[in-house]
């Protein structure tokens, strides 16, 4: 790997941990309680997803990793894309605090065959992530133009 690259990982790594850090906060921090096995599972489907994806592609596609690691409101060009993306980003928020405010406060009863389900359809969602990056090298995080 040479030292560009080496650079972009270790950028790519660091933004991981500080998100990771940040979703733990949010997460747990909602529910009131580290004690919240659902979150751990969520947390743990997420992350490793996301963490086993770019592991696969810094080492097959780093230019795809280059490509991804701009993203977010700040990233796009058009400002209806970044009202779009900063909307998107609230809403992840929301699906994260709301489940551990249910937590919390035991708004509604939920088997744990469903929350398991939801885990899966996280590891699934990412398989499809997957695919698409696989089959689609230009599969940036902002809509733009490529050459070639």
């Amino acid at each position: 790997m040479d030292e560009r690259m080496a650079a972009l990982f270790r950028r790519a790594a660091r933004r991981q941990a500080v998100s990771v850090v940040v979703l733990v906060a949010i997460l747990f921090g909602a529910a009131g309680t580290f004690r919240y096995w659902q979150g751990w599972l969520f947390l743990a489907a997420l992350v490793g997803s996301s963490v086993a994806l770019g592991l696969y592609f810094a080492k097959h596609d780093p230019a795809l990793i280059e490509r991804r690691v701009r993203a977010g409101p700040r990233a796009e060009r058009e400002p209806a894309q970044k009202v779009i993306i900063a909307l998107l980003m609230a809403d992840f928020l929301l699906t994260i605090i709301l489940p551990a405010l249910d937590r919390r406060w035991h708004w509604s009863p939920l088997p744990a065959w469903l929350s398991i389900l939801g885990a899966a359809g996280i590891v699934a969602s990412f398989v499809v992530f997957f695919t698409v990056m696989k089959q689609n090298s230009y599969a940036a995080a902002t809509v733009r133009v490529e050459t070639d």
